[in-house]
């Protein structure tokens, strides 16, 4: 008979250890969930909590904050494998959730064909993977203030790594996709948990290394209404303003027609594949580059006048190193509602050092051009001061629209 599959090894993988931590730790959702089961965007209605996903979290927080000061990938992969297990390791953790929240509302953020429901303009804008054409939209889940339990055991010789990756994850991680838009944010309700100063000061390496890393603490804003939902909506109105609303990321449109993107990559695609409609001729930037890559791949650009003349959907990609078009690249922007130890929740943003990729490209069909990303003169959008990295550019429309 076949085994079913299980999110972790029996408690036996930490048996031989000397002495043994065992502890449990409660957590409460601070944001609406997107998915976390096991098919996508689906939340699980039996185990809407998974162990492998946690343990997923925590692999990616320990490497991100990098306690043991590791410097190649060679040295971080042996250490992850004595401390999360490999193929041919056994993890000296054991993780399993010993108390499920109660079952989530589901929540609707979309209607008719990709239009935001009142209200959730902001959220909808973070959640777009939920459109669905021709069909019913995907829907997020609201766990309220339900509360669930994870048990932890592992040996006193990787307590410190387990700390620090359980910090990382209770304050800048979450559970389910779209975490790094906020989506599946947490709180650690009990036990204590140190503060992000004192457990960057105990934890974190900021050295440069070639794998997603914290390198500058985060920026804190005031959100109204001081819950976890205000804080998402402050932190995706500001991005949703700089690349799409009028007067700032766009021109003013006209009824349900939007203007034109006042950012510089629809006029390079225009330009780079010779391609115009009639009212697109003249271009309203005039440099060819490609900068909200800043923000994570792949995007894509779709010509609401491809049918005369404007280009068909394009797409820009990372270059992998041999030259072909990568899938995705993850944004090195972490939106984040966060809790402080006092219970104010606060809209947060960290940016992790990211390694770079080999190259950009934008692909049309079967097409495929590299092109540039990193601007070298100052760039405006709408109001906003002249930036060099967009991401200066969304801390500044941060500071505008929060009450500091």
């Amino acid at each position: 008979m076949r085994r079913g599959p299980i999110d972790d090894p029996p408690p036996l993988a930490v048996a031989l250890d000397a002495e043994v931590i065992a502890e449990r730790r409660v957590y409460r959702f601070l944001t609406y969930v997107f998915g976390g089961g096991v098919a996508p965007q689906q939340c699980d209605p039996i185990t809407p909590v998974r162990a492998a996903s946690i343990r997923g979290q925590l692999r990616f927080w320990w490497r991100a904050v990098n306690p043991s000061k590791c410097r190649t990938v060679d040295d971080l992969r042996k250490r992850e494998a004595e401390v999360f297990g490999s193929t041919s390791v056994r993890s000296r953790l054991v993780v399993a959730v010993t108390r499920q929240p109660e079952a989530p509302k589901p929540v609707e953020v979309l209607e008719g064909d990709f239009k935001a429901k009142p209200g959730c303009e902001a959220v909808a804008y973070g959640a777009f993977p939920l459109r669905a054409k021709g069909g019913p939209h995907g829907r997020l889940h609201d766990f309220a203030d339900g509360t669930f339990e994870v048990s932890l055991r592992y040996p006193a010789a990787v307590a410190d790594d387990v700390r620090a990756a359980l910090w990382g994850w209770a304050h800048f991680g979450g559970l389910g996709a779209r975490t790094r838009r906020g989506f599946g944010a947490l709180a650690q309700e009990s036990p204590g948990l140190p503060d992000i100063d004192t457990g960057w000061t105990e934890f974190v390496d900021e050295a440069a290394v070639p794998w997603p890393h914290l390198v500058t603490k985060p920026r804190h804003f005031e959100s109204a209404g001081g819950t976890g939902r205000s804080a998402l909506d402050t932190l995706l109105e500001a991005m949703r303003s700089i690349r799409q609303l009028p007067n700032v990321g766009r021109n003013p449109g006209q009824e349900r027609r939007p203007g034109r993107s006042r950012w510089p990559e629809p006029d390079a695609i225009r330009g780079l594949f010779r391609q115009f409609s009639r009212q697109h001729a003249t271009p309203i930037t005039q440099i060819d580059v490609f900068p909200r890559a800043r923000f994570g791949a792949p995007i894509i650009f779709h010509f609401k006048d491809n049918k005369t003349g404007d280009p068909n959907d394009t797409t820009l990609l990372p270059l992998l190193r041999h030259g072909q078009p990568g899938e995705r690249l993850a944004s090195p922007l972490v939106l984040r509602p966060y809790c402080r130890p006092d219970g104010v929740v606060e809209a947060m943003a960290v940016v992790l050092g990211h390694p770079a990729p080999h190259g950009w490209c934008v692909k049309q069909g079967t097409r495929v051009e590299p092109v540039t990303t990193t601007l070298t003169t100052p760039f405006q959008v709408g109001t906003g001061a002249p930036f060099i990295d967009p991401i200066d550019r969304f801390f500044e429309q941060m500071t505008r629209t929060s009450k500091r």
